[in-house]
């Protein structure tokens, strides 16, 4: 009797609690069934307590689209004897739905056994309307976007990406959409790269073909971007992806025509270069370049001063003229000089270049080719050799046959 009077006291006095909180609060029995509810919930409802009780309560409370899928989560979750966690439209006194987060924990005695089951409804029709004018926002930008849970789980999807993909709203969430959209090539590798990501915690992109709705695979970026609370937890991961076939396409073809331009200037030894007027540097020197003037590109840039240092002695004057000169009169200029090389050995280059001109009509650079011409110079020098000995030749056989 004295147990079950304190029990009573206690209970009543618990209920005076649960009336001045701000929250709106339930609480239930082991097996789920409905026991009380604080005032703030039966105002907002205007209901009474025995409207809460009735058997019908939850497909008058909650909107006719949320209705099943509440019931679901709370009876699962009770089942397995777990908090729980929801967010659903409840309709107002004045007939309107409000959104509310809604959540519920276990009260256990102290062996463990569940005796009640609180639920607590906090409204966050506000933050609903800001996440809904978010989204047309999101919706307005030409740019695929979506929404990730801290574990991964996709959760939105704007309209840019649905179409890209051809999906529905429900899809986002499907872990089977998710993975059939990438490459089989590449999916091991981004399942680990984003796990990676995730568990750091800061900001990381993919670059991966991705399916499209036509069945064709793209090249795609994607950038992961957390947002915090006031902790510094991260609570969700913004995604931005980007089609970047037409930028792959692009590079690859580039690469192809640079190979091509490579092996052209290996093969006719003509090495192009670009020269800084004010800083009196190197801006660019081709593979074949470096080449020419004995340096391995491999080994990183050289200063304008090193590769100077490699003309021929007898040559500087007139290599430095002629660079003054295309300068001086914004002219392009095209002159031979010699490289002379450490071990003694020297080459004849070709040089070929033109000004380039800023807005004002300044000359900022001078763009040319170097071409290597030693094995011309030495046909030349080996032919007017053998020209010679036929003309001697010819003449001492004229002087023996005169009379």
């Amino acid at each position: 009797m004295l147990d079950s009077d304190d029990r009573n006291q206690a209970e009543k006095e618990f209920r005076k609690l649960l009336d001045v909180l701000p929250q709106y609060m339930c609480v239930y029995r082991a097996d789920g069934s409905p026991l009380y509810a604080n005032d703030g919930l039966l105002e907002f409802f205007g209901f009474a307590l025995s409207d809460f009780r009735a058997d019908d309560f939850q497909a008058r409370a909650f909107h006719p689209e949320d209705v099943e899928r509440v019931r679901t989560i709370r009876s699962d979750a009770m089942r397995r004897g777990e908090g729980w966690e929801v967010e659903a439209r409840i309709l107002r006194k004045d007939g309107q739905y409000r959104w509310f987060l809604i959540r519920g924990k276990p009260f256990r005695d102290e062996d463990g056994k569940i005796e009640r089951w609180f639920s607590s409804g906090t409204e966050i029709e506000d933050r609903k309307q800001t996440e809904r004018e978010l989204q047309q926002l999101v919706d307005a930008v030409p740019q695929m976007i979506g929404v990730t849970a801290t574990d991964g789980r996709p959760l939105y999807a704007n309209q840019v990406l649905l179409d890209y993909f051809g999906w529905t709203p429900e899809d986002v969430q499907s872990d089977q959409k998710f993975k059939q959209v990438f490459h089989p090539d590449d999916l091991s590798m981004i399942l680990d790269m984003r796990q990676a990501g995730l568990a750091r915690g800061l900001q990381f992109r993919i670059e991966a073909r991705i399916r499209r709705h036509d069945g064709q695979y793209r090249w795609c970026l994607v950038i992961y971007n957390p947002l915090r609370d006031e902790q510094g937890r991260v609570i969700r991961w913004y995604t931005t992806g980007t089609d970047i076939e037409d930028r792959k396409r692009a590079e690859e073809a580039l690469r192809r025509s640079e190979a091509y331009l490579a092996e052209a200037q290996r093969l006719s030894h003509t090495g192009s270069w670009a020269y800084d007027v004010a800083r009196k540097e190197i801006i660019y020197w081709s593979p074949e370049s470096y080449r020419t003037f004995g340096f391995d590109p491999q080994k990183g840039s050289i200063s304008y001063q090193e590769a100077h240092n490699r003309i021929h002695p007898e040559d500087l004057m007139r290599f430095d003229e002629a660079l003054e000169r295309a300068i001086r009169e914004k002219i392009g200029v095209a002159f031979d000089f010699r490289l002379l090389f450490p071990d003694g050995s020297i080459k004849h280059v070709h040089c070929v270049s033109r000004p380039v001109l800023s807005a004002s009509g300044e000359v900022v650079e001078l763009v040319g080719t170097n071409m290597d011409i030693t094995d011309t110079i030495k046909r030349k020098l080996l032919w007017r050799k053998l020209s010679r000995r036929i003309n001697d030749s010819g003449m001492n056989s004229t002087e023996k046959t005169s009379p």
